[in-house]
């Protein structure tokens, strides 16, 4: 009796391994061959939304076509310069006993490493403060990336990300796309398949992949 089993169970084995290392273009769907941006390319295209930093926008000052005064990504070594500066106002300022001093040295050095982030209260930016253009960038084969302001919520940016997604089939002859978002970015994804849920192109939307994604899983199914 216990003969038969172990066969029953290695002939069980030998079917799963079998199976498991057949060609997996034995088991998949055909391949399309889209066309698009002068490219062929046997799978449908795909949208990158990146994390937080990664597809964000850079913000700079107006007068600064060179972007050589970046607020976003932060100057490094604007705000380490400003980091070591105010070690130096918090050891004169303890001696001295004028905190005042101190608090309006740190407001100061955090508004010029950080301050032209904010927003103004209708959501433009401040003064003489611009961003490079929010959108689609080609990176060959297919693909695009999403560049977004990282200082909107996921709710607004997605607006953007439908009409995107728009470009994208209106540059291809792809029938459908795939759809990606990592750690912020899936937050941005998974706002659009809400907006969007019940219109014609959340149809042709074949594949949403999220990586790492900063979203409640569980709440979210």
């Amino acid at each position: 009796m216990k003969t038969r089993i172990k066969k029953i169970a290695a002939l069980i084995l030998v079917c799963v391994m079998t199976i498991s290392v057949m060609p997996f273009s034995i088991l998949a769907a055909e391949r399309p061959t889209v066309t698009g941006r002068g490219e062929t390319y046997d799978h449908y295209p795909q949208v990158m939304v990146k994390g937080f930093g990664a597809s964000c926008v850079k913000i700079y000052y107006e007068n600064d076509p060179e972007q050589k005064s970046l607020f976003y990504p932060i100057d490094e070594e604007r705000l380490k310069g400003n980091l070591n500066n105010i070690g130096d106002y918090i050891l004169k300022s303890i001696k001295n006993k004028q905190p005042n001093v101190l608090r309006t040295i740190i407001y100061s050095y955090v508004m010029d490493s950080l301050g032209m982030l904010a927003l103004n209260p209708d959501g433009t930016n401040m003064e003489g403060v611009v961003t490079e253009p929010i959108g689609l960038r080609y990176r060959g084969n297919g693909r695009y990336d999403f560049y977004y302001d990282c200082r909107f919520s996921p709710a607004d940016s997605c607006d953007a990300l439908y009409e995107c997604i728009n470009q994208v089939f209106d540059e291809t002859d792809a029938e459908r796309i795939e759809l990606v978002g990592s750690s912020f970015g899936a937050n941005i994804v998974t706002a659009y398949m809400y907006e969007y849920k019940d219109t014609e192109q959340m149809k042709k939307i074949d594949t949403v992949l999220l990586r790492a994604p900063s979203v409640g899983g569980m709440n979210f199914l």
